[in-house]
């Protein structure tokens, strides 16, 4: 922890949350334009009435969270249940996550929050936003849900799950935001596949903003385009997080509509001919992804990957890793200990030792629910009709396919 960050926590509290004082999460949809503290918020959005961000920011709803993480009842807020429920579970949330960068990043981080504070929680201006435009992504990833990708809405919509929305618009002051931001966080669906995100990256950079302006974006890594990335350069700080869970069928599985070598070639294409931009690998742990976690320690290391941060899937507890099947869990386990006792043969572990203690923890934590191994049977049943690839989940869990044909009968009788 820095002393920035240090300094905070001791005059308000440890429970606090920076995002819904220096960042805002904006949406632009058909259904109208939307604004909450950060994008893992749970609670109903903020919907605009003005079509500006500026007053968007001093909603009612973003005032009151604001207020109550200054009291240090962050916990208390609906909206952010998410990442205290992560902390319970002895993870590493969003939260802490953000407050570690915000203060990293902001100087005199404590002096402005007291002022935002003193200003009766009003925000004068950003130090990050993250921009929504689009739901549009070219995948439909089993952790993934409709509000966030139209491939996964229409997956959804043929298992009768939910019905089609349709997106479009846009924040008239977005760009007066941005000029006055320290960064932007691109979000949702697949942004390097959506014109209005590469039109905005271009606005940045043909108003001179992008040079003093760092650049924050996900990927599926299902997109290579070497122009692309090259504009993506020209921001001060790019940073990039690549969504990889597994390799081969596990990460065809989990990133449903994902070629594993096609993904593969295109990282190693950015890491080669991109230096300047940091990145980070995201690894969603869930029950098929665990099983992928040794043959991905040994891809990682052999690559030279030490950056990578291992999260728990949310709000699919179907998904959890205590659906994996007893026998399932013990030969992965022992599956991760061959690989971990190979490498102890190697050189050099050191920097690689954060990443096998994170990926042990999950491992760790693992304890069988009967109850939820058969929802999440039935439910990649359902899926597995619609999939692209045609794979079904005891290609990727062996152990399961009796439990999986039998409940493949009853469903169908």
């Amino acid at each position: 922890m820095n002393s920035e960050l240090s300094n905070v926590y001791q005059k308000i509290g440890s429970t606090i949350c920076l995002l819904p004082f220096f960042n805002a999460f904006v949406k632009e949809s058909a259904a109208g334009h939307s604004i909450q503290p950060c994008c893992m918020w749970t609670g109903d959005p903020h919907f605009s009435t003005s079509g500006r961000i500026g007053q968007d920011l001093n909603s009612d709803l973003m005032r009151d969270t604001r207020r109550l993480h200054a009291e240090n009842r962050g916990d208390q807020v609906d909206g952010c249940f998410k990442c205290y429920q992560t902390e319970k579970q002895g993870y590493v949330s969003e939260r802490l996550k953000a407050n570690q960068t915000v203060s990293e990043y902001l100087s005199d981080t404590n002096d402005k929050l007291q002022e935002i504070i003193q200003n009766d929680f009003h925000v004068n201006r950003l130090f990050g936003l993250d921009y929504f435009p689009s739901r549009y992504c070219n995948l439909a990833c089993i952790t993934c849900f409709s509000e966030a990708s139209t491939t996964r809405e229409k997956l959804e919509t043929r298992i009768n799950l939910r019905d089609m929305v349709s997106d479009s618009s846009s924040y008239e002051d977005l760009h007066e935001i941005l000029s006055t931001a320290s960064y932007i966080a691109l979000t949702g669906g697949e942004s390097l596949d959506q014109p209005r995100v590469l039109q905005v990256i271009d606005q940045c950079i043909s108003s001179g903003i992008a040079a003093d302006l760092g650049l924050y974006i996900v990927t599926n890594l299902t997109r290579y385009n070497p122009y692309v990335y090259r504009k993506i350069e020209q921001f001060g700080k790019p940073r990039m997080t690549f969504s990889i869970d597994g390799t081969d069928s596990v990460f065809e599985y989990q990133r449903m509509g994902a070629d594993w070598q096609q993904c593969e070639r295109n990282f190693s294409r950015i890491v080669a001919n991109h230096p300047q931009i940091a990145w980070t690998i995201n690894y969603v742990v869930t029950a098929v992804s665990a099983v992928g976690i040794p043959a991905f320690l040994q891809w990682a290391y052999l690559n030279n990957i030490q950056d990578v941060i291992f999260t728990p899937v949310h709000g699919k507890d179907y998904l959890e890793i205590h659906a994996l099947p007893p026998e399932s869990a013990k030969k992965t386990l022992d599956r991760f200990n061959l690989v971990i006792e190979s490498f102890e043969t190697k050189a050099d572990l050191a920097d690689f030792a954060n990443v096998i203690t994170t990926a042990r923890s999950f491992l760790d934590s693992y304890q069988y629910n009967a109850e939820m191994s058969d929802k999440f049977v039935r439910r990649m049943i359902l899926e597995d009709i619609h999939r692209p690839d045609k794979y079904k989940l005891y290609d990727v869990i062996p152990e399961l396919k009796k439990e999986y044909q039998d409940a493949q009968q009853h469903i169908s009788s």
